[in-house]
């Protein structure tokens, strides 16, 4: 639980440096960036991350590969994160920075479960859809759900929202159910 302290800590404070130097977005994408080419390239991860290797030699190659690519300061911050034993941690690290960035921005985070993957424009559309809705910003990551055979689940703000077969059933079905029952009322009343 260390760990997740510490995970926590840093990833606020260069947070607040970001914010303090109004910087979010910039840090905010480089810190993204960072991650996907640190997850994509384990082995680099690995050696980061390793007891074996010396502080030194992991700096020169953090400093050979991103260098050019990366703005100073997240630079420096990848280096705390070595020198801290968390690197391997940069997953979390950069979640937690994107949830602070995004609650300051007003941006809501939601999952989109789908049996298949889904392209940029059908993401961009379930957004507009959503925002329209919700009146804020909406951010989504896709998760592949294989026991969902026809449709979408939608996790945003706390709700989930389905949209598949069997809930436009079940809503026609709530729909009949209310049109019989205010038929039987007109015809009494008639009656």
């Amino acid at each position: 639980m260390i760990n997740d302290a510490l995970i926590s800590k840093m990833a606020e404070g260069f947070y607040q440096n970001a914010v303090e130097n109004n910087l979010v977005t910039l840090y905010q994408e480089d810190l993204k960036f960072l991650t996907w080419n640190l997850q994509k390239n384990k082995e680099f991860l690995m050696f980061l991350a390793s007891t074996f290797v010396e502080e030194k030699e992991k700096f020169e190659a953090l400093e050979k590969t991103f260098g050019d690519l990366l703005t100073p300061n997240v630079i420096i911050f990848a280096k705390m994160l070595i020198q801290n034993k968390i690197i391997k941690n940069i997953a979390e690290v950069n979640e937690i920075f994107t949830t602070l960035a995004y609650r300051d921005q007003n941006v809501l985070e939601g999952v989109i479960y789908s049996p298949f993957m889904l392209d940029d424009k059908q993401i961009k559309r379930m957004s507009e859809a959503f925002e329209k809705v919700l009146g804020k910003k909406c951010v989504f990551e896709v998760s592949i759900d294989k026991t969902l055979i026809v449709g979408l689940k939608v996790l945003i703000d706390g709700t989930m929202y389905e949209l598949n077969a069997s809930s436009r059933l079940e809503d026609m079905k709530q729909e009949m159910m209310k049109k019989y029952q205010l038929n039987l009322v007109n015809e009494r009343e008639e009656n």
